[in-house]
């Protein structure tokens, strides 16, 4: 019983730091962007014919929005948080460059801003300019890259001032695209999955969509502006509707809960399995101890030091343990390829967690014979004796 305790305990804490490693790994990567203090909102507008009078109504939410005290910045895209991966893409025609073979290809999303979108949502801009009051929907198309895209198609050259094309594979919208600045690489469809290469065009240009997710960041806590941001938005346009208020964090937040609630209940698990590990090895020893009091008072009688009777209890119990994780290893292996789906940026073979796993085993299987054997070094000769 003890040896199956000790290997099913082996195996849960081994799966257990696995996880807790993985999630840790997750938090720490870099979202490319800052989400702490950024509040987002989904507007829904009526559908309007004309593409004029749409963007004449964004603006004025916009406006309305980036007024309301306590918003430091305010934009807008048509798609903040991207579920699952967009279809694979390339760009049909590069300046001074061949195509892209569409056996190359890999996701590509392209997006539509407005306002200080990139401030908002706090997106580095590592090269070039960000869009202006210039770009108008009469001067020639821009558009700003990340640094994804950059690599892709330009590797080290400079990509600021180069023009592609690749908005419609059958010539529709066929003007040359001038890149104008480079931002950085946001995670936007979730942590745990690879960065996807963004384009991102100005909505003067490409045209306002009927439903966009609204970025402010705030100097004060987001929550506090929520309802001022809705009276803002509901001021301009009734008929709107409003959906999704949230923040940044409190939607990566929800994105990791999953992955949180596995950890937690297999350390739950685990943990109770070195408790019954702890419990029953102190059982055993606390019995043993028991059965050769008469035993051990006879060799201390014969002049064997304490601290011997100490070695040689705890070795015992120690030797058990070993037994138990020997057993253990096969249900690390098992469990820990069943694992492989739910782990990120950890091997399921990990040696890190096996050591500190064994690690903490071994010293409750230690703590579990100190108590007997303490106790059996201070037995009384004499006393061991007459009770036999």
């Amino acid at each position: 019983m003890i040896l199956a305790e000790f290997a099913l305990a082996l195996t849960l804490a081994n799966s257990a730091l696995l996880l807790v490693r993985s999630l840790a790994a997750v938090q720490a990567v870099d979202p490319g962007f800052q989400p702490d203090r950024v509040l987002t909102l989904r507007i829904n507008t009526p559908l309007i014919a004309s593409p004029d009078r749409l963007i004449t109504l964004h603006e004025s939410i916009l406006r309305r929005a980036s007024n309301v005290t306590g918003v430091e910045a305010a934009g807008t895209i048509d798609d903040l948080i991207e579920s699952g991966m967009p279809a694979v893409s390339g760009l049909r025609m590069i300046e001074g460059r061949e195509p892209e073979r569409r056996e190359d290809w890999t996701p590509l999303k392209w997006n539509t801003v407005s306002g200080a979108y990139f401030q908002a949502m706090g997106l580095p801009l590592l090269r070039g300019r960000f869009f202006n009051d210039q770009d108008t929907a009469t001067s020639p198309w821009v558009a700003l890259i990340d640094d994804a895209v950059a690599h892709r198609y330009w590797g080290s050259d400079d990509p600021i001032g180069r023009s592609f094309k690749g908005q419609d594979r059958r010539g529709a919208n066929d003007d040359w695209i001038t890149v104008v600045g480079v931002v950085g690489t946001a995670r936007r469809s979730g942590l745990e999955k690879p960065p996807v290469p963004h384009i991102y065009l100005w909505y003067k240009q490409a045209g306002v969509s009927n439903r966009v997710d609204l970025v402010a960041r705030t100097r004060v806590q987001p929550q506090l502006v929520a309802n001022s941001l809705r009276q803002a938005v509901r001021s301009v346009e009734q008929s709107s509707i409003l959906s999704g208020v949230s923040t940044l964090e409190e939607i990566f937040s929800g994105q990791l809960a999953p992955r949180r609630f596995q950890t937690l209940l297999l350390v739950t698990f685990s943990g109770l399995a070195l408790l019954l590990a702890g419990i029953g090895i102190y059982s055993v020893m606390h019995q043993s101890v028991a059965q050769r009091t008469s035993e051990i008072g006879v060799r201390m009688a014969l002049g064997a030091r304490p601290t011997a009777v100490l070695q040689g209890i705890v070795k015992e119990g120690l030797r058990l343990a070993d037994y138990g994780v020997l057993l253990g290893l096969f249900g690390v292996l098992v469990l820990a390829r069943l694992l492989r789906g739910l782990l990120f940026g950890i091997a399921p073979n990990d040696p890190m967690s096996f050591v500190i796993a064994i690690g903490l085993l071994m010293a409750i299987a230690a703590v579990g014979c100190y108590v007997p054997a303490r106790r059996a070094s201070r037995v009384d000769p004499i006393v061991a004796l007459r009770h036999e």
